[in-house]
């Protein structure tokens, strides 16, 4: 399978500069020791594919920043990017046959002994977060047959972000990359103080946040404001009152990312652009001719 190649160097970066230690991501991932984890930076060991989508939300990264990958997906890769072992599955096999006490059936799969039974295959599919289709894909290429993927996944067709959660981490995912980290939590918390002049939030308060606890209930707006200026969004992304500057966001990325042939996963909605979404993407192309577009280099638009 075309496995993800662990980067030491980035991963040890965005540790840093999420001020977290080794011994807190041990922590964090619950089934590691801290000598693992330096290893990890060394380039001595890697961590198994199934702990790198945690990895990457730990120090804050999109998994295929942290760990690229070329070339489309098996069954294997499927689980793994869900950050699944074998053994998580039996779970998922149990939906459907509740006497299942191994994960044989997806392990024969993947060793191309015996396909999935058809019963099994839209509860991994779910599992996965993937569509059926594609899971059948992967599943041919995991086979030996070079089929292209025919879609894109079930999380990748989600209306834009609803939640804060959803949109601080839309934001990590689209607008950084190139060499460029996002903001750790405790410079989002001094960003959001300074922009209130008042101490209204701490690092902890972020972290919050950004896990989702704090999704169901309301956020004061001086701490939206704030996260507007921390990930230099535009004004009101974060507002649960303006979600037309989300869709236009959305919208203008991805044609930002056409118009330069840059591959951005932004989706946006259909129908007449509206006039705020054209001032958005006259800013994002003035940024573009600057070299400026947030998460890209220079470089990369010559």
């Amino acid at each position: 399978m075309p496995a993800r190649k662990f980067d030491p160097r980035k991963f040890r970066a965005a540790r840093q500069e999420a001020n977290k230690t080794q011994a807190a991501v041990a922590a964090e991932l619950g089934n590691v020791k801290e000598t693992a984890v330096a290893k990890w930076e060394r380039d001595d060991t890697k961590p198994h594919p199934e702990m790198l989508p945690q990895l990457a939300e730990i120090v804050g990264l999109p998994l295929d920043a942290l760990a690229p990958r070329e070339g489309l997906r098996n069954l294997a890769d499927l689980r793994c990017d869900a950050g699944l072992y074998l053994k998580d599955t039996i779970k998922v096999l149990q939906k459907v046959s509740p006497k299942t006490l191994t994960s044989s059936a997806v392990h024969k799969a993947e060793k191309k002994s015996r396909k999935l039974s058809e019963k099994y295959v839209e509860p991994l599919a779910k599992a996965y977060g993937v569509d059926v289709d594609v899971l059948l894909a992967a599943q041919e290429r995991t086979w030996g047959n070079n089929v292209p993927d025919p879609a894109t996944t079930s999380t990748e067709r989600q209306d834009v972000p609803r939640t804060l959660s959803e949109k601080m981490r839309y934001l990590v995912d689209h607008t950084y990359g190139g060499g460029k980290l996002p903001p750790s939590d405790a410079e989002i918390a001094r960003t959001i103080n300074v922009t209130a002049g008042a101490v209204v939030i701490s690092e902890t308060g972020v972290q919050e946040l950004r896990s989702g606890r704090g999704d169901d209930r309301p956020t004061p707006p001086e701490i939206l404001d704030g996260l507007e200026a921390a990930y230099n969004a535009p004004e009101g992304f974060f507002h649960p009152d303006r979600e037309s500057v989300v869709h236009d966001l959305a919208a203008a990325l991805e044609t930002a990312a056409k118009l330069r042939g840059v591959k951005i996963a932004a989706r946006g909605g259909d129908g007449a652009l509206s006039g705020s979404f054209l001032k958005v993407v006259e800013g994002l192309l003035d940024q573009i001719e600057e070299g400026n577009l947030p998460g890209i280099s220079s470089d990369e638009l010559d």
